[in-house]
Order: structure tokens, then sequence, then C-alpha cells
């Protein structure tokens, strides 16, 4: 018997090989040979008897009558049968409409011509396995719409990945119509990933296109249409953050900063700050730096005590809240420093000129007065605003030289001062992990470079050692007058993983710092003073770069409130919601800032795969080790480790793998272990 039923949306006739089993079930033979079993319930039209044996004669007829079919389906006119029943009703039998169409009485073709007519117009009638039902004009209307949406779909599908083939395999490719939105859907994916609207639409254009469908994939497209850099940074996109300083932000600083200032230069509110332009001052920054944001003055008496001035530039006075400046900067709640672009939080008008406590210009600040006695035991602390002149500018390289000299200059009264307050803090439990800086900078030709910082540098713990002070003041003094303070904390650090053995050599000094960096307790911010066991004292925020951070900003607002007998700016709740966004956002910037700067180190190491590099080894479990590429203080991990090779050896390795591009995948960066040093 001769049965017709639908496989994968294509008609297929076949020949029932047993009729008397299963009536679930139906044996039947393809043309072929091919056997399968059908559900009765698909069956499709009349089934027909014929007089017929043998494989190869059933197959020929099988072949023909499909044929025929499909012939006769092709002349039915579906428009011309649907105006002739006009007002007969919805719902037709395939034999009625048959009959009706070729003015016969239906065979099993003429029934199997009409239904494949129907199910393969899918416009003028409903199709369904056993009868169909004649559309309503607006409903046909409907199908025109989408299927005219679907061909423009998939118009634009073959155009775009056409487009992003050649392009992506070095062709000049003249643009389609639909550029610019191809743009915005791969600059979509790359961004946001599956989360992406239009995620699946685009992944299907990038795999056309022969593209890996997925955030990498739009990014190689992008680049290779030239709308982005191959050293795009997106990670920095995805935050979504403002980067550059909107018109209306430049024009309200220029306001604020002509309003805080009057026609000869001076800020206007110098009556109401404490003169100490006497005092001798001093700042220590990078070479280069053009926002000094922190000086320090010290004098020493004749019976031993000690006053110890800390000045901040006073950022809270000049940019007031709720203003477009403080706005952008509640957004973008940090200044981005990355090796090869920098993004300040607030404009260069105020932050480079103003507010920068340049040498030889009086400056406003906000300054912590610190009085110690002959036993260096603190006696009072007052925070005011101020005018301040600096006297000696010097960069941390200019200090260390100067340091060298063993003398009794400011610096070296300064320096000395530090070390107390340093063996204070790690008396009372503070952790001084000491971990050079690998700084990445781009030469014109934009290949990076890199170059050690010391962090033990006796400059930079003297300036260190002196923000640390200031901030635990501002904290302490805000807890004191019940202003809400944003505190931080931070809980108990675990000890390094495995036990120093004495005596410890500088590299089983550097493993160890480098494990303990790794059990560090967790740390927040709160309304509520916690012990910030990392540094050691009991209270603690953040107060000493307003120009950089903008949780600074919101202390240092509360602070000259206070100096000033004024209400808080800010109750619990705000403030603790500021807060809180700052901590998140904060997060994320150091993230990418972390991520771009690994980014450029595996770019320089990209042209070296396979070459060997001295690694020390600072932890281990099982057969694997984490190591330390000291020459670029870069981290991974092995796989395999000798297991006599323990924390603090220097081992040779090879490096298998460096993609920089991936930098958000482990595997990006892969070294094989060669031979112990």
């Amino acid at each position: 018997m001769l049965v017709e039923f639908l496989e994968g949306g294509a008609f297929v006739c076949g020949w029932v090989l047993d009729t008397e089993g299963s009536k679930r079930r139906l044996e039947i033979r393809l043309p072929g040979g091919k056997i399968v079993y059908v559900n009765p319930n698909r069956l499709l039209g009349q089934s027909f008897e014929a007089d017929i044996s043998g494989n190869s004669a059933i197959d020929e007829l099988l072949t023909k009558t499909d044929k025929r079919r499909a012939q006769l389906a092709s002349s039915v006119d579906l428009k011309d049968l649907w105006e002739s029943l006009e007002g007969e009703g919805p719902e037709f039998d395939y034999d009625l409409l048959a009959g009706l169409y070729f003015g016969r009485n239906s065979d099993p073709d003429d029934i199997s011509a009409m239904i494949r007519a129907i199910y393969t117009d899918g416009l003028w009638f409903e199709f369904s396995p056993q009868t169909t039902k004649r559309r309503e004009i607006d409903q046909i209307e409907r199908v025109k719409t989408i299927r005219e949406r679907e061909l423009n779909k998939k118009i634009f599908k073959e155009n775009a990945s056409i487009w992003l083939a050649e392009a992506t395999s070095g062709k000049v490719a003249p643009e389609p119509e639909e550029a610019q939105t191809v743009r915005d859907l791969l600059l979509e994916l790359m961004l946001h990933g599956d989360e992406a609207a239009s995620a699946n639409q685009t992944k299907e254009l990038l795999k056309m296109a022969s593209l890996s469908g997925d955030a990498n994939g739009a990014f190689t497209a992008l680049v290779a249409i030239g709308d982005i850099s191959s050293h795009e940074n997106v990670p920095l996109l995805r935050l979504g953050m403002p980067l550059e300083f909107t018109d209306d932000v430049l024009k309200d600083t220029t306001e604020l900063f002509t309003a805080f200032t009057k026609a000869d230069g001076t800020f206007n509110d110098a009556k109401d700050r404490t003169d100490l332009t006497e005092l001798y001052t001093v700042t220590v920054d990078s070479p280069g730096a053009k926002e000094y944001d922190d000086a320090l003055s010290l004098e020493c008496h004749n019976d031993g005590s000690k006053t110890l001035w800390i000045h901040i530039a006073d950022v809270a006075a000049a940019v007031p809240p709720g203003t477009i400046t403080d706005n952008f900067a509640s957004q973008r709640p940090a200044s981005i420093y990355l090796p090869d672009a920098r993004y300040p939080m607030l404009p260069e008008i105020i932050t480079e000129n103003l507010l920068s406590l340049k040498k030889g210009s009086v400056r406003p600040a906000f300054t912590l007065k610190v009085c110690f006695d002959s036993g260096l035991n603190i006696t009072s602390s007052l925070f005011m605003p101020s005018k301040i002149l600096v006297d000696q500018q010097v960069s941390f390289q200019e200090a260390e030289d100067e340091l060298d000299k063993d003398n009794e200059s400011e610096l070296t009264k300064l320096y000395s001062l530090s070390q107390d307050l340093l063996a204070d803090r790690l008396a009372k439990g503070g952790r001084n992990l000491r971990l050079p800086r690998v700084n990445v900078r781009l030469n014109p030709d934009g290949t990076p470079e890199v170059y050690l910082v010391d962090s033990e540098t006796r400059s930079g713990l003297m300036v260190e050692e002196m923000m640390i002070l200031a901030n635990h003041f501002a904290a302490k003094t805000l807890a004191e007058a019940g202003y809400p303070c944003p505190f931080r904390y931070q809980g108990v650090s675990q000890n390094c993983p495995w036990e120093v053995k004495e005596p410890a050599s500088p590299r089983m000094l550097l493993a160890a710092d480098l494990a303990s960096r790794r059990f560090t307790g967790l740390g927040g911010v709160s309304l509520e003073p916690y012990v910030h066991h990392g540094i050691g004292l009991g209270l603690y925020t953040s107060f000493t770069s307003p120009m950089r951070r903008y949780l600074d900003l919101l202390v240092a607002r509360q602070l000259r409130a206070l100096s000033l007998a004024s209400p808080p700016v800010y109750d619990s709740t705000e403030l603790m919601t500021r807060a809180l966004n700052f901590d998140e956002d904060y997060r994320q910037i150091k993230k990418v800032q972390f991520g771009r700067h690994r980014y450029w180190l595996l770019s320089l190491l990209a042209s070296r795969v396979g070459a060997e590099f001295v690694a020390l080894v600072f932890n281990r479990r099982g057969r694997k080790g984490r190591i330390c590429l000291t020459d670029y203080m870069l981290e991974s991990e092995l796989t395999y480790l000798p297991q006599d090779i323990g924390p603090g050896q220097d081992v040779v390795v090879k490096l298998v793998r460096c993609q920089p591009q991936f930098i958000d995948r482990p595997e990006a960066l892969l070294f094989e272990y060669i031979r112990q040093v």
C-alpha cells in the first residue's frame, strides 16, 4: 500500500510492508530501501493499494508518484481557488478542494497535490494534516508582513556575512546598506555576550561569516571592519562609565573655577582659612606629576615635641555636591590610569591648576594638624581649611637622593617620624606586604615597555604612612563628632600557607609575601566602625585622594562641614548608598586596570613563545605550583612541578602559550617546567 507523510518538512512517499503488525507504528519502505516506522496518524491524503511486488518495482512506483504529485502541486493556483471560495465557509476537506479545482472526481494524486500546494504556499490557506482553513484578508496581510520581514532578515544576514567574511580575510569590501546595524549588533555582543538583546541573531551572523559565534568573534569582526583597534580595551568599554568629559561638564567646571577664584588669581574663601604659608612645606610625587594633591610640613620643637601638618587639596571647597561636575564624578568615581590611557575623575582645569599644590603658588588645602610629645605620643589633632605655599617639590627618586645624604633636612625628619608611625602600626597587628610594582608604559611606536618600581623606597613609605595617619584621624574625628562616615574595614588575614624557615633569603621573603597576599581578609565599607586589620588601626576611612576617588571626596565634605561647625553634608542613608555604589564601581575599575596592565605584559611576551624564563615558586598544591616571573611580576600556574621543589625556590620555565586577546581566560598564559635553577 502506498502512503504519504511529512518528514523534516518534506513530503515522502513510502510503501507499507506490514499492515498486520502494531497499530501504533507502520513499517514503511522508502525509495532506496530505507525502512522507517511511522505512526498512522502522520499519514496524509489517501493511501492506495497496488498490485505490485519486488523492491525495484516498488521504488519505481514511489519515485514516479512523488514526481507526478509534485508537478501537479506546482500547477495549483491557490489565489484563484481562494477567491472562488468567497462566502463558502472557513474550513474545507482536501478532497473537496481537489475536486473543485481539478473539476473531476479527485484521486489520491489530486488530493496530495492540493495538500502539498497549501502546505508549501502557507499564505492563502492555513495548513493542518486533515483539513484546511481559508484565511481572512487581514490574516493574509499579516503573513505577508512576517514573510517580508523574514526575507529582509535573510538578505540582511547574507549581505552582512559576506561583508564580514571578506573583511576578515583581508579584502577591501564595500559596506552594505545594513553596515551600521551590523556594527551595533557586533558591539552589543562584544560588550554584553549572551546577555545582549540580539545575541542569537548576531551569533548566527558571525557563524555565517565563518567566525566564532561569541564575544571574541564580534571583537574580531569589529577589528576587521576598522571600527576598533586590535588593542581595544573591551573591559573598559564594558564598565559603561563615561570616559570623556562632556561639554556641559567642562562648562560647569569652568564656572566653578571662576566662582572660586578672584581676578588676582587668589581663591575667594581665603578669610575662612588658617594661614599656613609660613610653614616649610614639601611635596613628594611621581616624576612628571601634575596633580599634586598632598603635601607635608613638620615642626620640631626644642623640648623634643613635634607638630605634623598633612595638607590635602581642598576639592570639597571647589566642587559642591549636586553640580554637573560632581554628578559626573559620581558616575566615574575614580580616576582610571592605564598604560595606554588616562581618564581623570575631575577635569584638569581644577586638578592641575586651582587645586594642584604646586611649588610657589598659594593654594587652598584641608589640613590635619597632629601634635606629638617628646615620646612621640599623640597629644592632639585638628582638621582645618588652610592656605599653604609649597617650598620644595621633589620626585620620589629625588627624595631618595636627599635621604641618602643623611642630613637634617625636612625630608629626613619626616622619614624618621614615618618609621616610628609604621613601627607602631605593625606592633598593633598591621601587615606590611612589600611587593615590587611593575609599571608598563607605551613607547611612541606603541610597543610596551616594562620597568620595576621598588615598593620599599623610603620616600614612598614616608608618604604612605602620613596618608594612613590622615585617613585614620579622618575616621576618628567624624566618629567622635557623630558625623556619618564610610568606615573602611578589613578582616583578619591568614598567615602564609607554608612555613618561612630562618634565615630567610630575600627571594623566600618575596615568595611569602606573594603567597600571603592571596589570604588577606575581606574588606569593605560600613557606617559602623570596625577594625581594619590590614592597617592595624581601629578606625579607618579614605580621605587623602579627593581628586582621584569619589569616596574620599564624600569624606572630605563631611570633614569640611564639621570644621566649619555646619551640619553633615550627607545623612547616614545617602552616604551609605553612595559609599556602596562607589565600592562596587571601584572594584570594577581596579579589575579593569589590573587586566589592562596584564594585557600589555602578555603583549610584550607574545613574541617570545618558546623562550625560557626564571620564575619564583610561591605556592604549590599537589603536582601544581604557583609561580611569578619577578622581572614582570606576572603570576601564572604550572600544571606540573617536581615534588622536591617548594616555595621560595627559583625554576626555569618555558612559555608555551601567550594570547593577550583572551586575557579573561586562564588558558591565555601557559608555562611548562624545565628545570630548577
